[in-house]
């Protein structure tokens, strides 16, 4: 009696926003998300796949779920070995907020990780980045402090670590 056993299918699952990016399988180069809504394939039983995650525009890949292993060859490779059929999930997500904000009578400049702030400016860094910023008053002007609950290294220099989208406000007086 021959016993017959269907090939494993992968599913992908990127999650809703088929534009914060996409996963693609290196046997093949078929690739999950995007323009591709069906995210499940058919390999033959015991198949090695590894799938990359690339995130788009000002997105962020945070991790896998469901992979064999997971390494660090371009910061998002999953390897999955395919005995059964499997699902596993890349998680995409938008990439925080830094608002940086001035008040006060003065003026002056806020740089940060090429940033470099005139009047108030926002940028997009990674989760879990540090990001420094540093104060320059303008020649009439003092800085008198940030005005947000920051932990602050000194007067001048601020060191923020993005948790999530935030602001934080520098405070300028004219001398």
């Amino acid at each position: 009696n021959a016993i017959f056993k269907l090939n494993p299918i992968l599913t992908v699952d990127i999650g809703n926003d088929v534009n914060a990016g996409e996963v693609v399988a290196m046997q093949g180069g078929i690739v999950y998300g995007g323009i591709n809504t069906n995210n499940k394939s058919s390999y033959d039983i015991d198949t090695a796949i590894t799938l990359v995650a690339y995130a788009k525009g000002d997105n962020e890949f945070l991790g896998w779920t469901g992979c064999t292993a997971v390494s660090n060859t371009e910061g998002q490779a999953c390897s999955v070995s395919l005995s059964d059929s499997k699902t596993v999930v890349a998680k995409f997500a938008p990439k925080p907020t830094l608002t940086i904000n001035k008040l006060g009578t003065g003026s002056g400049r806020v740089v940060a990780n090429g940033l470099d702030c005139g009047a108030t400016c926002a940028t997009k860094y990674f989760t879990d980045q540090k990001v420094i910023l540093t104060v320059i008053p303008n020649a009439n002007s003092r800085f008198d402090g940030w005005v947000k609950d920051v932990a602050c290294t000194n007067k001048n220099v601020c060191s923020v670590i993005m948790g999530g989208t935030m602001s934080v406000t520098a405070k300028f007086n004219l001398r």
